[in-house]
């Protein structure tokens, strides 16, 4: 997992971050392990961001550009959102270079409802919903 440790994910950011890779995964409907651009793009778009720094952002994680990402590709886009929203270039270099604990992205409506709020309050309740998907 050479991806999760270059973005040092913490666990609970990673079981997050997989659950909403794995929703838009059957939006996308592919049968790959890729999300399609078109729904990575609708995902994005949640965070508010202007189109610009969007596409930004898809072109460093879409590097074959085939117009999907995988997980790693999706884990990226994230870190990079979340750099963005807080005033950092959305670059690979950004996120190496990042010291202290990354923020985290802000997403309207879907991803909101996932995301626990406060910060990682995740009780039990939360751990039997990501069982049960």
């Amino acid at each position: 997992a050479e991806m999760s440790e270059r973005l040092r994910l913490d666990p609970r950011e990673e079981l997050l971050f997989s659950g909403w890779f794995a929703d838009l995964l059957q939006r996308s409907g592919s049968g790959s392990a890729r999300i399609s651009g078109g729904v990575a793009a609708n995902f994005l778009k949640a965070s508010g961001l202007p189109n610009g720094t969007l596409k930004q952002i898809w072109d460093v994680v879409d590097t074959a550009r085939v117009g999907s990402i995988d997980k790693d590709g999706f884990f990226l886009a994230l870190r990079l959102l979340a750099l963005a929203q807080n005033g950092r270039e959305p670059t690979m270099g950004n996120v190496s270079s990042f010291v202290g604990l990354f923020p985290f992205p802000r997403l309207a409506g879907l991803a909101q409802e996932a995301s626990p709020s406060p910060p990682f309050s995740g009780g039990p309740q939360q751990q039997r919903a990501m069982q049960a998907s």
